[in-house]
């Protein structure tokens, strides 16, 4: 398996990646990122050129660091342990997007 890069790495990124690096950036397979591209699923913006998919870098960005940010926002449950809280409060490990379910 690939190492997962780093916020550091992803920000030299170029403006769009293939879909094997966005996957890899955002730790699943190429082939579940391309299933969730194919029923508009996916959480970054997918930009079509010709035939070929590229995820546009700024969008994973965007979800890794508000995934990021998340986790430094846990609090602790009744029994002790700490769970990430999400903007609403809620709690931040299934959030909806505007394409559906990630």
């Amino acid at each position: 398996m690939t190492r997962r890069p780093t916020l550091d790495e992803i920000r030299q990124w170029p403006a769009t990646v293939n879909v094997q690096r966005a996957a890899e950036a955002l730790g699943v397979s190429r082939a579940h990122l391309y299933d969730a591209i194919n029923q508009n699923r996916c959480p970054a913006t997918v930009i079509f050129v010709g035939t070929r998919r590229r995820v546009v870098t700024d969008s994973l960005l965007a979800l890794l660091e508000d995934s990021s940010r998340l986790s430094f926002e846990a609090s602790k449950s009744p029994n002790g342990a700490s769970t990430a809280v999400g903007p609403d409060g809620g709690s931040a490990e299934r959030r909806p997007t505007s394409r559906g379910h990630w």
